[in-house]
């Protein structure tokens, strides 16, 4: 008998389990026959109290976490008749399995095929018996961070809910992780929708998370984080100018007594600076915007010289970025045409990997609009259908919808079918 134990993108909460005699195979199905099997193939595989899994620990897992003793061992059990033929044979030739345990996988680790990294993580997940000792190595948190980096915002969605509900109550989740967790949630929760109704809530979990973090620096940083987020998620109309300016000091005030060779910090200075710098463009105030955007390039200097930030996302090209839109509103208040050289420096942002595909979009719609009300129709229709295929791993956001709207408005002040 040999076991497979396979891991993908999509598999990663329930990995592909196949049982093979030599002359067929099954796959088991149940989530607690595929937790025993991967949990008793990871003990024989580090040869681990001597292969043994006892019923205590697969209490630990989220499949059973709520049910008792007795009954885990009942499930076994009970169900093993259930099984197809092949998975009967195996469970009864190749797991010792006494009533209250310790169950015992009988074939030797030759006989297991698997990735045992990603075995390791897994477990580690599910049961938190795994020696990693960095809940951001987890297998789970990583796949979350990756598909939200690439806009596959349903599988971030999934995945970040689903790390968090695997280590709810559990020593492996830190406090720490929790509170990113429900702040990337919320982030996801405002690209897919366009507004923070259904972030606010995911940001209050986060600052209950934080508000316990033994390490007062990390309290520090994530409360910042968290508040950054809020101000971002509010709409314009509800959050005048000199409350986003006002709201916005308050952050840098926070982040004082954080050290000043941080790289979180110098990210979120650079954002909040510039956050400034553009609210008063757009929007009027006092604020001195030379002053505001010097700090800014200073910040990315720095940046440039200094650790990768370990919280926070930090986009390398964001300079570049942070002067078009700059750029653009300092167009729209003046009332001029996008010039080839706006547009230019948009080409080059979007070819920019250190920039990320939402704010090039973002220019896009803006660059758009400035088309349009200098009456290029004809060209402001080229340039956003070029600009959404261009962009189509954002299909997901309320934005990319934003887009499809104009385009098709587009469309028909011209005469054409929105279909088309």
């Amino acid at each position: 008998m040999n076991i497979e134990i396979r891991f993908g993108n999509r598999s990663l909460f329930l990995p592909s389990v196949i049982i093979n005699d030599g002359l067929q195979s099954a796959q088991l199905r149940h989530v607690r026959w595929v937790q025993l099997i991967a949990l008793l193939a990871w003990k024989r595989l580090r040869g681990q109290d001597g292969g043994n899994v006892s019923i205590s620990e697969l209490k630990q897992s989220l499949a059973f976490r709520r049910v008792s003793l007795p009954n885990i061992a009942r499930f076994y059990i009970n169900s093993l008749d259930k099984q197809p033929a092949i998975l009967r044979a195996f469970v009864r030739n190749s797991i010792h399995l006494p009533g209250m345990g310790p169950f015992r996988l009988r074939i030797d680790a030759s006989h297991i095929k698997t990735d045992p990294l990603l075995l390791n993580n897994y477990i580690s997940s599910v049961f938190g018996l795994s020696e990693l000792t960095d809940p951001s190595n987890d297998l789970i948190w990583q796949l979350s961070c990756h598909s939200l980096n690439k806009f596959d915002l349903q599988t971030a969605r999934y995945s970040f809910s689903n790390y968090l509900d695997l280590h709810e109550d559990t020593h492996f989740q830190s406090q720490i992780m929790q509170a990113l967790g429900y702040i990337n949630l919320a982030i996801i929760e405002y690209i897919l929708q366009g507004n923070g109704s259904n972030s606010e809530p995911l940001l209050q979990r986060a600052e209950i998370a934080a508000s316990v973090v033994a390490d007062s620096k990390m309290k520090i940083l994530l409360q910042a984080y968290i508040l950054q987020e809020r101000i971002w998620m509010t709409p314009v109309q509800d959050y005048p100018a000199s409350s986003t300016i006002r709201s916005n000091q308050n952050i840098i005030d926070i982040l004082a007594n954080l050290p000043v060779k941080s790289s979180d910090k110098s990210v979120m200075l650079a954002g909040r600076h510039y956050h400034n710098a553009y609210t008063a463009l757009q929007f009027g105030s006092e604020t001195d915007v030379k002053r505001e955007f010097t700090i800014v390039r200073e910040l990315y200097h720095r940046l440039a010289d200094s650790d990768k930030p370990k919280i926070l996302p930090y986009e390398p090209g964001s300079l570049r970025m942070m002067q078009l839109q700059m750029d653009l509103v300092r167009i729209r208040r003046e009332f001029k045409a996008a010039s080839s050289e706006l547009i230019a420096m948009y080409e080059e942002c979007m070819d920019d990997e250190g920039i990320s595909p939402l704010n090039t979009l973002s220019a896009a719609e803006w660059i758009t609009y400035l088309m349009i009300r200098d009456n290029q129709q004809v060209g402001a229709l080229e340039f956003i259908t070029d600009a959404m295929i261009k962009h189509a791993v954002l299909h997901e956001t309320a934005l990319y919808s934003r887009m499809t709207a104009m385009r098709n408005n587009l469309k028909t002040a011209l005469g054409c079918s929105p279909r088309i």
